[in-house]
């Protein structure tokens, strides 16, 4: 049985708009209200995204998937670590 794939949009090499994630709060918009069923310490949680214990771990993922692209799009913001590693620092 095969599965059906997301077919590219007409003039494009991406998928269809619906469901792309590009920045860090649509990572986090994408994770909230899927029913996921997630235990922590034997209790279901509710909604992961907003449990205290869970929200750090998916904030650092989002931050990451929104740094990580800035070499093609933004420089990272000034005083960051990402700054200071350029190519003459690192020589």
């Amino acid at each position: 049985m095969s599965l059906p794939i997301a077919e590219a949009a007409p003039g494009t090499a991406d998928p269809p708009e619906r469901g792309r994630i590009v920045t860090g709060q649509d990572y986090v918009d994408s994770l909230r209200g899927r029913g996921l069923r997630v235990f922590l310490f034997g209790k279901l949680v509710e909604e992961p995204v907003d449990h205290p214990m869970i929200r750090p771990s998916i904030d650092a993922v989002a931050e990451t998937s929104t740094t990580s692209s800035w070499p093609h799009s933004a420089p990272p913001p000034s005083g960051s670590s990402a700054a200071a590693a350029t190519p003459s620092s690192l020589s």
